[in-house]
């Protein structure tokens, strides 16, 4: 007996060196051929995820679609009716008699580029740093004013003891009633207070007495106006509608509104000379159609009663009975020849104003998506999310089988987990795009129905390419990120489990 043994030694032993190799990696190509095979093996259950999809983002672009189309919409309305508005500005600016709240609204809620802001802001005789500065802090204060108006009575006792506070910024100026109302404010938990409501009343008497001031000079601007234009024989309105027509009066109306620190450019004077025409070629056909109409003449061959819109529209509709009665008491206002064309500009201005009040009254002044609409697609994103995660996770426990024979055959877990991520991806896809076709046309068929022409007229072509872009990528992201977990599932999955699961 060999004597190493005897005295316990192990006897040395060949080695071999294992040698793993890499494994073979499956192409971009086969891959995705493999996810097609799944998904047309598993059609049905495909189809549900891709409907889950389809339906979330559907919701979703259904929502951006209304968004865009209102923001369009409000800003195509806002620039159709521009030049009207800036003439309604100018002409209305010698009847200015506002009181400091009333001066304080229209500061704070005109245009920054608007006709009267740029009046103001040369009649009050501050610098451009100073004027912005001025707008923002009055912007500010509107802001809590109407905060303050906007609260309920029984708020309004719980913090004043009384229903009604005629100027409360100014109340909590008064010592010590600033540390009472913080203190009756802490008591009510559902009362939401603006976080800058501390500052603003401390500021607030300075502010109030700068816009005193301010207000004055303004005043006395426009005493100024009208002193001169009464000197002149003239109104504002009258010396633009000669303007139109006249070259040497629209040169002293330029020059008589630089006096007076009004100086509007000449194109923009032009335009507003062409809207004074037009307004008082519509106040004559509106004095004009209320006499017809009381006349033999009408009843004859009308033979019913038109409101000034259903006249307009049948003349933009070269209505021949109605222009032949109204051509000739026009004949010194609006030539017969222009006169459809020119019923068709009204009828487009009118609409275009009941579309801005419509819109208002629906939407408000906000652009984009508010709050409630935001929410509710949270929500249904989030629903989406679920209900792929529980499909992707019942795919899983059908395929155990699949899953462990392509491991036994060398299927790594990466290899596992990028298959169906990338079935994931292909049904977000896919389902992106249908709802995105669903929604959209949703979307744009409810807006049609509620604003007709102008959606069109309006249409946000740019506005929507990007809406349909974001909504894919949502619904890629969205399936993706709700595979990841049933990927990880399926990766970790352990063939003998796998395949002892009937």
């Amino acid at each position: 007996m060999d004597r190493s043994i005897l005295a316990g030694q192990d006897t040395p032993r060949e080695t071999h060196q294992l040698v793993i190799r890499e494994q073979p990696r499956l192409p971009l190509s086969t891959q995705v051929e493999i996810c097609a095979d799944g998904i047309h093996h598993r059609l049905f259950r495909s189809m549900t995820t891709l409907v889950v999809v389809a339906l979330a983002v559907a919701f979703l672009m259904n929502m951006l679609t209304e968004s865009a189309v209102v923001s369009s919409c409000k800003r195509g309305a806002t620039q159709e009716l521009r030049q009207k508005f800036q003439y309604v500005q100018l002409v209305g600016i010698p009847r200015w008699s506002d009181d400091d709240r009333g001066f304080q609204h229209r500061l704070a809620t005109l245009a920054p580029a608007s006709l009267e802001m740029g009046v103001l802001k040369a009649w009050t005789g501050l610098g451009e740093q100073e004027f912005a500065a001025f707008t923002r802090q009055t912007a500010g204060v509107e802001r809590i004013q109407q905060w303050f108006d906007d609260l309920s009575v029984s708020y309004r006792r719980l913090l004043f003891e009384t229903g009604h506070v005629d100027e409360p910024l100014k109340l909590l100026t008064e010592p010590g009633q600033w540390s009472l109302f913080s203190e009756r404010a802490r008591n009510v938990p559902t009362l939401d207070v603006p976080r800058d409501l501390q500052q603003v009343v401390q500021e607030y008497p300075q502010y109030r007495q700068i816009l005193f001031d301010r207000r004055q000079v303004v005043v006395a601007q426009v005493a100024r106006l009208k002193k001169d234009l009464e000197a002149q024989g003239k109104e504002l309105d009258g010396w633009l509608d000669l303007a139109q027509s006249d070259t040497s009066q629209a040169a002293a109306l330029a020059a008589f509104l630089r006096e007076h620190g009004m100086a509007v450019p000449d194109g923009q004077l032009r335009e507003l000379a062409e809207e004074s025409h037009r307004t008082v070629q519509l106040r004559a056909f509106q004095r004009i159609l209320t006499d017809l109409q009381n006349g033999k003449a009408w009843q004859e061959e009308i033979k019913r009663s038109m409101r000034q819109d259903e006249a307009l529209k049948a003349l933009a509709d070269k209505d021949k009975t109605l222009a032949k009665l109204m051509a000739e008491p026009l004949a010194g206002i609006i030539e017969p020849s222009r006169l459809s064309q020119t019923a068709g500009l009204f009828v487009h201005v009118f609409g275009a104003e009941e579309l801005q009040i419509r819109l208002a009254a629906e939407y408000g002044s906000e652009e984009g998506m508010g709050a409630k609409a935001f929410w509710l697609v949270v929500v249904s994103m989030v629903v989406c999310v679920v209900g792929i995660t529980n499909a992707m996770l019942v795919s899983v426990l059908e395929r155990f089988r699949e899953i462990a024979t392509m491991k036994c055959l060398g299927a790594m877990d990466g290899l596992i987990a990028t298959l169906f991520l990338l079935e994931a991806a292909f049904l977000g896809v896919v389902g992106g795009v249908a709802g995105v076709i669903v929604g959209g046309l949703i979307g744009l068929g409810r807006m049609s129905i509620s604003y007709g022409q102008w959606v069109w007229t309006f249409f946000p072509a740019g506005g929507m390419l990007q809406m349909a872009g974001l909504s894919v990528i949502i619904g890629l992201l969205l399936t993706t990120l709700a595979a990841i977990y049933p990927a990880f599932k399926a990766a970790k999955m352990l063939p003998m489990e796998a395949m002892r699961v009937e």
